[in-house]
């Protein structure tokens, strides 16, 4: 997709459901009508490849919970390796999906998200070309392009997240557009003005008020995106927003209203955080420790890990001592260390907090402006939602 154009009627349909695995089924009644057609989409992950099938009724999704296989294709990296035996799980789940008569006509497309993007482009054209070599063989029955295989921006991965929340939510339909109705709209409708009320108590006004566009948080392994409509044009055309678009090269949406009521990515403040995935913060934190240790020690001590916890890094063992408050404060550190460097101003008497306020936007990947978020309700997806499943699991 290009900026400023609609995707085609199958792809932004395929974006809507592939980070985001959950069935859609028909409302209505009575026999269920005849299939338009059938996509297999290939999510080819940081941490594994993830193979869903899609049906178009009319004007319907249908699609599945979908195949998972590991490691992500990235870990293949400097090896030598042959895709058959990789994609088979894969291509087996969608040739049971998918009905023997029409999977010649059925397209399958891989798309790879953080994991690749960290590759140079050489490294990840050897690596596609393995893949479409071995899909162009007897074992799959689908229709393939090389053009099928490539990797997908940070920016369009975010906006693809934006779509999922969005159209599960049936905020927007099968167009794009919004099916919110006029009076569920914030302050009661797109032309109402939105004021902002300063702590001196100044009523400055932001501008029309916007249709209710779900944001979108997702984390994954390799990368983090954060997509959302500001509460107004002027969010990005204020000094805040236009330094972050000077400090980041991000977008950031043109006009306050959905053009012709389509949801476009010009329409959203997209951002993707290359290297803040989860897995690769972990190691980024687990070599902060080792960093930090004396080289004699033969345990590292590793305060986010669970008690007991024994793990491996650069030749050296991590013991997790399950100490959250130490583990947030490594975080900060790691995450935000122009902040960290604040609170350890007057031989660390600072407390990080107040050093935090003081800086007033900490930068996150060199990013230290993005929009206001005000009033926004966001969905957060992948790695946010494992985590707190977890959480449940365990208390």
């Amino acid at each position: 997709k290009k900026k400023g154009g609609h995707m085609p009627s199958w792809w932004w349909a395929v974006a809507a459901w592939w980070l985001v695995a959950a069935p859609v089924r028909s409302q209505g009644e009575g026999p269920k009508p005849a299939v338009e057609e059938y996509v297999v989409v290939v999510d080819l992950g940081s941490t594994g490849s993830r193979a869903f099938v899609y049906e178009f009724v009319e004007d319907t999704v249908h699609g599945n919970k979908g195949k998972k296989v590991t490691p992500g294709i990235s870990s293949f990296s400097g090896k030598d390796v042959q895709f058959d035996e990789y994609f088979r799980p894969l291509i087996d789940h969608s040739k049971g999906l998918v009905p023997e008569e029409q999977w010649a006509q059925t397209p399958i497309f891989l798309r790879a998200t953080a994991g690749m993007r960290l590759l140079p482009e050489a490294e990840q054209e050897r690596l596609f070309a393995g893949a479409f070599a071995s899909l162009s063989g007897e074992s799959n029955p689908f229709q393939v392009a090389r053009s099928h295989l490539g990797t997908i921006s940070g920016e369009d991965e975010g906006y693809y997240g934006a779509l999922s929340v969005n159209f599960l939510a049936k905020r927007i339909g099968r167009n794009l557009r919004s099916l919110v109705a006029e009076e569920e709209m914030p302050q009661g409708g797109a032309a109402t003005s939105v004021v902002d009320v300063s702590p001196d108590g100044t009523v400055a006004p932001l501008g029309p008020a916007l249709a209710p566009v779900m944001g979108a948080l997702d984390l994954g392994g390799s990368s983090t995106q954060i997509v959302f409509q500001p509460l107004s044009w002027l969010d990005c055309t204020s000094a805040q927003g236009a330094q972050f678009q000077e400090e980041s090269a991000a977008g950031c949406p043109a006009n306050a209203t959905l053009h012709d009521g389509v949801l476009d990515d010009e329409d959203l403040f997209v951002h993707s955080f290359l290297s803040y995935g989860v897995d690769r913060v972990r190691e980024r934190l687990w070599t902060h420790l080792i960093e930090a240790s004396p080289s004699s020690s033969s345990l590292v001590a590793n305060p986010c890990g669970f008690h007991g916890r024994m793990e491996t890094w650069q030749a050296r063992e991590l013991a997790g001592s399950g100490d959250a408050t130490a583990c947030s404060q490594l975080l900060r550190e790691v995450l935000f260390p122009e902040c960290s460097a604040l609170a350890g101003k007057d031989g660390g008497k600072q407390p990080a907090e107040t050093a935090v306020e003081a800086n007033a936007w900490c930068p996150l990947d060199g990013v230290k402006h993005t929009p206001p978020v005000r009033g926004v309700p966001f969905v957060a997806m992948s790695v946010f939602f494992f985590a707190i499943d977890c959480m449940r699991e365990i208390t």
